[in-house]
């Protein structure tokens, strides 16, 4: 994406758009959202594959902060500049996976699957097919479209997208090969730089990888997944009474060893810090969730997704 930068106006928006995905992709969401403006904002419309692309990724950034209408319409925005004709193909299923990513959390399972029984035949067509039947709670028609995937995977991107399918499989079946899976997430996802789609494939899966992490030495990634929240749920399926103050990315990180059995000293040694520092940030996050114990942030904290 930087190398295009050079080339004039359209390789300039193209390498915005493409800068905004990967960004996206690495868990850097105010960074994504810039260039997606700054991309769509070009009013060039014969860069149809650029905004295409930038309308995804904003559909994907309205989807993480729960802008549910709003992620939809980017997608229909994309979609009338698109159509359906000879090589737009590509960019139709690309938007119909966006979409079907929104269908599923609102529980419209209708339209997703009737988007994903549109899509070209393919791996993301499969894909596709795959969460839909995991969201419909036909779990072994999932399972059998994952291990197919899995077993023709080619690219670490193919690989992480089957694993990420099995790992939810495995959470919704409270299979205890999970943490064995979030290990080979982490390790495919590490190995591409990719933080965001372990959010997007759920809560139970970005736990698992999260507490795979924590025997690991810290990396830009891990640091990334410590401070990444599962994405929120519309708001007809929220807990209004937990409404809190927002935690900081630090407060995150110390958030996710409170659920731990891990005292403030050994959490002081993972982190590098002094155990005092420590005790500050428990203390802002237990006055934040407005708890009286480890305990109860923790349950709290689940309530809201942060966990």
């Amino acid at each position: 994406a930087h190398e295009l930068g050079g080339g004039g106006n359209g390789s300039t928006t193209a390498a915005c758009a493409g800068l905004a995905a990967a960004r996206f992709e690495q868990g850097h969401l105010a960074e994504a959202a810039d260039l997606v403006d700054e991309t769509i904002g070009s009013g060039r419309a014969e860069r149809i594959p650029s905004l295409t692309l930038a309308s995804i990724v904003r559909a994907r950034l309205c989807r993480a902060e729960g802008h549910f209408d709003a992620a939809l319409a980017a997608i229909e925005s994309a979609r009338s500049r698109v159509g359906r004709p000879g090589s737009a193909m590509t960019f139709g299923d690309r938007l119909d996976q966006a979409e079907i990513a929104v269908r599923r959390v609102l529980g419209d399972l209708t339209r997703a699957s009737q988007l994903a029984d549109g899509m070209q035949p393919g791996r993301l067509g499969q894909l596709m097919r795959g969460w839909v039947d995991l969201a419909a709670g036909r779990l072994t028609l999932a399972t059998s479209i994952a291990a197919s995937l899995r077993e023709s995977a080619s690219t670490p991107r193919q690989e992480l997208d089957a694993l990420l399918l099995t790992a939810r499989i495995a959470a919704e079946r409270d299979d205890a090969g999970l943490d064995d899976l979030a290990i080979r997430v982490l390790d495919t996802a590490e190995s591409m730089g990719s933080v965001f789609p372990l959010a997007e494939a759920g809560a139970p899966v970005l736990s698992a990888v999260v507490r795979a992490s924590r025997s690991r030495p810290r990396s830009t990634v891990i640091e990334s997944l410590l401070t990444t929240r599962p994405l929120p749920r519309p708001l007809d399926q929220a807990r209004p009474e937990y409404r809190v103050e927002e935690l900081s990315s630090r407060e995150l990180i110390v958030l996710q060893f409170m659920a731990t059995s891990l005292s403030n000293q050994e959490i002081a040694r993972e982190l590098y810090l002094s155990v005092n520092t420590v005790k500050t940030h428990v203390k802002h996050v237990l006055r934040k969730l407005r708890a009286t114990s480890r305990a109860e942030a923790v349950e709290r904290a689940q309530a809201l997704h942060y966990l």
